[in-house]
């Protein structure tokens, strides 16, 4: 199965994630080239269902790798199970300000509120745009209707768009060859 065909495969033909986990290994993948790309793009598939359930799907030479993901998120570089790893780093994120400290005498205040998230990455690499995501989703306030978690989707999805001319490529000569930017985003 073409890798560009897998969405419409899952979708055609499993209502759970559990079915597309025990049907995936029966198929192998492989990769087309996208001649906008001059690469054949690596494939990371997040599979959702009503249920609650979700996976990553991630091919290395055709060979399928599923991943239980309770977080919900992924990012498309490096593979998921480096995206979990690297998530460690965060595990001092709290929604709580941190207090002053005495150094010798010294009394050093936080510089404004947030504190708790000093450290939190804001650039837009794949690794920090899934660890901000992740944290997001840990402390985001749950929504009670469906109007409030719409918005609440808007501002977390906003706050990993990638702008047009940030994220550049360019030939020997210093000329712009490409500019990676999101696309759209569905909620």
């Amino acid at each position: 199965l073409a890798y560009e065909m897998l969405g419409t495969w899952i979708l055609g033909n499993f209502s759970t994630v559990g079915e597309v986990r025990d049907a995936i290994v029966r198929i192998r993948g492989f990769e087309m080239q996208v001649p906008e790309m001059k690469m054949a793009p690596p494939l990371h598939v997040a599979v959702y269902d009503a249920a609650g359930g979700s996976i990553v799907i991630e091919y290395d030479k055709g060979e399928a790798h599923i991943y239980d993901n309770p977080l919900g998120v992924i990012t498309n570089a490096p593979n998921f199970p480096w995206m979990m790893t690297n998530l460690r780093n965060y595990v001092g994120m709290s929604e709580a300000e941190r207090p002053g400290v005495d150094y010798s005498g010294i009394k050093l205040n936080p510089t404004g509120h947030g504190n708790g998230m000093l450290g939190l990455p804001g650039d837009i690499t794949p690794p920090s745009r899934f660890a901000r995501m992740a944290v997001t989703l840990h402390f985001a306030d749950r929504q009670d209707d469906a109007e409030g978690a719409l918005n609440l989707a808007e501002h977390m999805a906003n706050s990993l768009t990638i702008i047009k001319g940030i994220a550049v490529d360019r030939a020997p000569d210093g000329t712009i060859v490409s500019s990676e930017s999101t696309q759209w985003t569905a909620l």
